[in-house]
């Protein structure tokens, strides 16, 4: 795992996880009807939220009337309303594996059994803090990746909350934050499983490939790590089961030809397969994340002012300048 381990947490932390584990002690039966009960009226509050869940499904789903796409926000905002349960029962929860399904995990064994590491890529489903916890609990006996598992992240900015998110995530992944190349490099040459969602707008090291036939500023930064390790990427993908009772996480075969040495054509085609995995469960995906925030040079923004201020619209450093970045970090 990833050698980045956490500074010791503060009283207030571990009182704060405390109680949480004591919240998650709960029947998760309950949790999980009191989170859907919650979420109708937080979804309602979610204004701004709203705004820019309407402002993407306009853009990606335009064969959907308004009022359908209402109705889908709806669903959606209920969906990201319980995915607060949802990741605190990832984190502090007992065991869930009579709710868990894993299908798929051939793929990877036949994988880590070239030794060269694996990247997961596990789009932004609103249950994306599940997959290490069904990557574990749902493994088959003596599966290579049991304890090999490192989460690339985002640190949040409030200290107390990193700690709390950080340990809770640390069960059952390392994590590593989403800058540091190197330390990405040791756990790929350790020969073990990165996970990795790159599926959201990136201010750096981005080409512009279609998103639902929308262009989309794409990190290639995984491309980047494919290259230099040599190892392979596997389309990662986890939803709510049909009967809403528990998670199903799907491991697909690896890429062909990923990367080819063609960013956009690569990104493009990674862009497909979040696209095709969407339509399947569109109510379930992190639709209030500003995809299109970033544009072209040159190029209108896509977001009116009351959805994205002027002053945070973005254009993101060109691929080729970041690959040199990345390089200088890595060495």
């Amino acid at each position: 795992m990833s050698d980045q381990a956490p500074q010791h947490p503060a009283i207030s932390t571990r009182i704060i996880v405390a109680l949480l584990r004591g919240l998650c002690a709960l029947p998760v039966p309950l949790l999980m009807t009191c989170g859907r009960l919650l979420a109708w009226p937080l979804a309602k509050l979610a204004r701004s939220r709203r705004r820019v869940v309407l402002a993407n499904l306009a853009l990606c789903m335009p064969e959907l009337d308004r009022a359908a796409r209402e109705r889908l926000a709806d669903r959606n905002l209920r969906s990201t309303a319980l995915s607060l349960v949802e990741s605190l029962l990832a984190w502090f929860g007992p065991n869930l594996s009579a709710r868990m399904q894993l299908i798929g995990a051939e793929h990877l064994e036949r994988t880590l059994a070239q030794g060269r590491g694996a990247i997961l890529l596990t789009p932004h489903f609103t249950m994306l803090e599940m997959v290490p916890r069904v990557m574990t609990e749902a493994a088959p006996p003596g599966a290579p990746w049991l304890g090999q598992l490192t989460e690339v992240v985002r640190r949040h900015n409030n200290r107390q909350l990193e700690a709390v998110v950080d340990q809770g995530r640390r069960r059952f992944a390392a994590t590593v934050d989403k800058k540091d190349v190197r330390a990405m490099l040791r756990v790929l040459k350790a020969n073990q499983v990165l996970l990795t969602a790159p599926d959201q707008n990136f201010s750096y090291g981005a080409v512009f490939a279609p998103f639902f036939g929308v262009p989309a500023a794409t990190t290639t930064g995984n491309l980047r790590l494919a290259a230099r390790s040599g190892c392979p990427t596997l389309p990662c993908l986890i939803r709510r089961n049909p009967t809403g009772k528990g998670w199903q996480l799907r491991i697909e075969a690896p890429i062909a030809n990923y990367p080819s040495g063609d960013p956009l054509a690569d990104a493009t085609l990674s862009n497909a397969m979040v696209e095709a995995a969407i339509r399947q469960a569109p109510e379930q995906y992190l639709w209030a994340h500003r995809r299109f925030r970033s544009r072209p040079p040159g190029a209108e923004a896509l977001y009116p002012d009351r959805v994205l201020k002027a002053h945070h619209r973005t254009n993101p450093e060109p691929a080729d300048a970041r690959e040199q970045t990345d390089a200088k970090r890595s060495n």
